[in-house]
C-alpha cells in the first residue's frame, strides 16, 4: 500500500518510518480491494537527566491495512474506528467522551445495527452519505 494512501485515510498521524509487506490485491463482488501488513512509526528525541539525548521509535499502526474502492463517489469524510471505550465505560459515558473528542472531523453518529455500533465509533461530515 503506498504511503500516500495511508496518509490520505486521515486515521493516523504522519509517520517518520513506514514499512509494509505481503501485498494482496484483487476484486470481490466487483469491488477493488488491496491489503497489506503495515508498520508505521514516529520518532521522538528528548533530553535525559544526565544531559544526554534519549531517542525512541513509537508504533502508530501495526497490522493489516485494508483499502476498498467502491463504485460510489463520496464527497465528505467518514471515519469508522474500533470502539475501545464502550466495553470499559459503557455506552453513555463512552458516547459523552467521544463527542468531546475534537481531534476527529465531523460529528459522532449512531448506526442502526446494534452489533456494529457496539464495536465501532463513526464520525462523519455528512450523516446521510455515511449511511451508504
Amino acid at each position: 500500500i503506498p504511503p500516500s494512501i495511508y496518509k490520505s485515510c486521515k486515521l493516523y498521524r504522519n509517520c517518520d518510518r513506514y514499512s509494509g509487506s505481503d501485498l494482496f490485491w484483487g476484486t470481490y463482488h466487483g469491488v477493488s480491494v488491496n491489503f497489506s501488513f503495515l508498520h508505521t512509526e514516529f520518532y521522538t528525541e528528548s533530553s535525559s537527566r544526565n544531559g544526554g539525548r534519549t531517542k525512541q521509535w513509537h508504533s502508530i499502526f501495526r497490522g493489516i491495512f485494508f483499502v476498498a474502492e467502491f463504485n460510489k463517489d463520496f464527497h465528505s469524510l467518514t471515519l469508522v474506528k474500533p470502539d475501545n471505550l464502550e466495553g470499559v465505560l459503557g455506552r453513555g459515558i463512552s458516547s459523552f467522551v467521544q463527542k468531546m473528542d475534537s481531534s476527529q472531523p465531523g460529528k459522532l453518529i449512531r448506526m442502526e445495527d446494534a452489533a456494529f455500533e457496539k464495536e465501532f465509533v463513526i464520525t462523519t461530515e455528512d450523516e446521510q452519505e455515511a449511511r451508504y
